[in-house]
C-alpha cells in the first residue's frame, strides 16, 4: 500500500490444478491456494453426482491434499502418483549419502571426496547411465561399509522404479536396451551382494555378542569363587 509502505498479497501465487488423468479432458480446473480448504472449495462446486462417479484420486503424498479428498470424495480411493514416488526415492538416496558422509568424515562432504564425485550419478535412471558411469558408482561405493550403505539406498531406489514398471518404458535402439538389461542385471547382482554382507556382518555381531557375554560369565564366576 502506498500510505503504508507494506506489500499487500493480491494472488497467492500457489495454485492447485485438478486433471482428469482417465479419460480426455486434460485440465479440469484450478484454484488460487493450495491449502485443504482451497481444494475442497474447488471440489465443492461441483455437483454430487459427479463427484460421487470419482473412484481414484492420485496426488502427491501431501496430507494437505489427502484431507480435502477426504472430506469432498470419501467414497474415492487416493493413490500416491508415480513421480511423487520415486523424487521421495531419490530423496531419501541423497539423504543417506549426506549422513554416511558425515559419519565417515566428521564434515559435510566436499570436492575431492569419492562419495561427492558420484552424488550427480546417483540422481539418475539406471537406464541413462552409461556403462563406465555404472561402474564408477559400484567401485566408488562398494570399497567401505560406508560406501555400501550409500549404495544400498541407491539400488533400492531403482528397485522401487523396477517395480513400478519405469525401467520397461525404455525406447530405443536395440543395443541401448541390451545395456539397460545388463545394467539392470548387475544391480539385482550388486543386491545380492550386500545382503550377503548385512547377513555376514549380523552374524558377527551375534558371535561378538556371544562371546563377550561367555567372558562377562566366566568373569563373574572367578571372581565368586576364591578357590579358582
Amino acid at each position: 500500500m502506498q500510505c503504508t509502505g507494506e506489500y499487500v498479497l493480491l494472488a497467492d501465487r500457489w495454485h492447485t490444478c485438478f486433471f482428469d488423468l482417465a479419460g480426455d479432458q486434460g485440465l479440469l480446473g484450478q484454484v488460487e491456494g493450495r491449502t485443504a480448504d482451497d481444494a475442497a472449495y474447488w471440489l465443492a462446486q461441483a455437483t454430487p453426482a459427479w463427484r460421487d462417479a470419482i473412484e481414484v484420486v492420485a496426488i502427491d503424498m501431501c496430507s494437505i491434499y489427502a484431507s480435502a479428498v477426504r472430506r469432498m470424495l470419501p467414497a474415492a480411493r487416493l493413490v500416491a502418483d508415480l513421480f511423487h514416488v520415486v523424487q521421495l526415492a531419490v530423496k531419501m538416496t541423497g539423504d543417506v549419502r549426506r549422513r554416511v558422509v558425515r559419519q565417515k568424515y566428521g564434515r559435510r562432504g566436499r570436492s575431492g571426496d569419492p562419495e561427492y564425485g558420484v552424488k550427480c550419478l546417483l540422481v539418475r535412471d539406471l537406464e541413462h547411465l552409461r556403462p563406465q558411469q555404472f561402474a564408477k558408482i559400484m567401485d566408488t561405493l562398494g570399497c567401505d561399509r560406508h560406501g555400501q550403505e550409500v549404495l544400498a539406498a541407491w539400488i533400492g531406489k531403482e528397485k522401487l522404479r523396477d517395480v513400478l514398471n519405469l525401467h520397461g518404458r525404455v525406447t530405443g535402439p536395440a543395443s541401448q536396451q541390451a545395456t539397460d538389461a545388463s545394467l539392470r542385471s548387475r544391480l539385482t547382482t550388486a543386491l545380492q551382494r550386500n545382503k550377503t554382507l548385512a547377513d555376514q556382518n549380523d552374524m558377527l555381531r551375534r558371535q561378538l555378542a556371544r562371546a563377550l557375554g561367555d567372558q562377562r560369565a566366566s568373569r563373574t564366576r572367578s571372581g565368586n569363587n576364591p578357590a579358582q
